[in-house]
């Protein structure tokens, strides 16, 4: 089989630019060992020539979207009608089209009678939104229950037996590549001037505010001021290499770290080939997770655990459904919870021994690897060109339930969309917490208010 790939984001030959990028190889890696892969990506300044990741599978990346997201499609229009031929002269070679993490708004172009399969590698941001609600594709795939539930709500009720072209297939974690691994641990902290005694906090994140900039230098703050040896190791971003706004976020970055005195105890580390993180993971006392990022999965509290450094992370969107309750290893805070998320720091740093060995089997057991792989193999393999999605014909709704992206606990009512908890009338949240299908004369007051903020939505809107 010929598989033609579409990526917007860019693939580069030794990193990787982000989790599901990662993905992305390890699935065409696998299949590359009986099938033909040419995967297309977007052109950068620093990465724009053809290589090849092994003799069947290649990558071009030419595509002139605008170089970093999430704005690909802010360029010149002559750009998107290049990227139009491009597509279509590849389609007459392939013998099926793979979408990854699919943003290609440019459906309309792809006559071609070979199958479409699409993933989702985030439910947030615009391009994929609206990719999602093109709905042309024959089948999708989705990395966690919690982005299937989404789906289901929002793009399940637009098309007739759209969840029937839905696939879930979890994120699968390599335990040959993320392991402990302390052999590097006296190189990097020379190079990064760790000093002796000093408890080490990880943020191996990319430079969004979502993922928890400010609430990790607050923390930073606060454990400075109560006395405790600490030191903070953030990335640098591969796109600080040519991305101006990027660039102008870590200098806004550097300058808040020295102007409240944080410099002494902050160290910014290259961006790392995948394979290399375990050297870090394996160094650092605790990583954190702790933004209101909706995760479509979260790739990072994993790896970490399997290099036996203990999490902390937010409940945020897949983090809520993916990550275990009550196992050594793994704290689960509220997002914005200061308080407890110094106690569990501190609960960390004063632990003499963790033990990993049953969330390592949590791990191997649900997030699997080589199944992940396999299941992504069968799905390529069996795909079938389908009909073209129907629009459904709305009706009234009769029966509600609380809508995947909101959560219920003791501080309240939690919107992944809104990124904090939200003030709500406290009888209709004791409803919420007690019945999963609500009717209108359940919750007399505010009812049309909870629907129109997309707390509660239909129950039946897919059947």
């Amino acid at each position: 089989m010929n598989i033609l790939v579409i990526s917007i984001a860019p693939i580069f030959k030794d990193y990787v630019h982000g989790g599901s990028q990662r993905v992305l190889i390890n699935i065409m890696e696998n299949l590359s060992k009986k099938h033909k892969i040419k995967t297309y990506c977007t052109k950068r300044p620093d990465n724009y020539k053809h290589f090849k990741i092994n003799d069947n599978f290649e990558v071009y990346p030419i595509l002139p979207f605008r170089q970093f997201f999430p704005f690909p499609y802010m360029t010149n229009p002559r750009n998107l009608t290049r990227i139009i031929e491009i597509v279509d002269k590849e389609l007459e070679w392939a013998d099926c089209l793979y979408l990854h993490a699919d943003g290609y708004l440019l459906k309309n172009f792809l006559e071609t009678d070979i199958p479409i399969i699409a993933s989702y590698h985030d439910f947030v941001y615009p391009i994929t939104l609206s990719s999602a609600f093109i709905g042309s594709f024959d089948q999708a795939i989705l990395p966690s229950e919690y982005i299937e539930k989404c789906f289901k709500y929002s793009v399940g009720c637009v098309y007739e037996g759209v969840m029937d072209r839905v696939k879930t297939i979890n994120n699968g974690v390599d335990s040959n590549i993320f392991y402990s691994d302390k052999s590097q641990n006296e190189r990097i902290k020379k190079e990064l001037g760790i000093k002796e005694g000093e408890k080490i906090i990880l943020f191996p994140h990319r430079p969004e505010i979502s993922k928890g900039i400010k609430e990790t230098l607050n923390l930073l703050d606060n454990l400075l001021k109560s006395n405790i040896r600490v030191r903070l190791l953030f990335p640098e971003y591969i796109d600080c290499k040519c991305d101006d706004e990027i660039i102008k976020d870590y200098r806004l970055l550097k300058n808040e770290i020295i102007e409240r005195g944080l410099s002494n105890n902050v160290s910014f580390f290259p961006w790392k080939p995948y394979k290399e993180m375990r050297h870090l993971y394996s160094l650092a006392d605790v990583t954190l997770n702790i933004g209101n990022f909706v995760e479509a999965f979260g790739l990072v509290p994993f790896e970490s655990l399997l290099c036996e450094t203990p999490v902390i992370a937010t409940k945020a969107g897949a983090l809520r459904y993916v990550l275990p309750k009550n196992m050594e290893g793994v704290e689960i805070i509220e997002y914005g919870d200061m308080e407890c998320l110094k106690k569990n720091v501190l609960k960390i740093f004063r632990s003499k021994t963790i033990d990993f060995s049953e969330v390592h089997k949590y791990i191997k057991s649900k997030f699997n690897y080589e199944e992940m792989l396999e299941k992504y193999t069968e799905v390529f393999e069996n795909i079938t060109k389908k009909p073209k999605l129907q629009k459904k014909q709305f009706s009234k709704y009769g029966t509600y339930t609380l809508s995947p992206w909101c959560y219920i606990s003791e501080k309240g009512l939690y919107d992944d969309y809104q990124g904090h908890f939200v003030d709500i009338d406290k009888n209709a949240l004791s409803i919420l917490n007690s019945k999963k299908i609500l009717e209108r004369g359940d919750i007399r007051k505010g009812f049309e208010s909870l629907i129109k903020q997309n707390i509660i939505v239909p129950s039946k809107c897919t059947k």
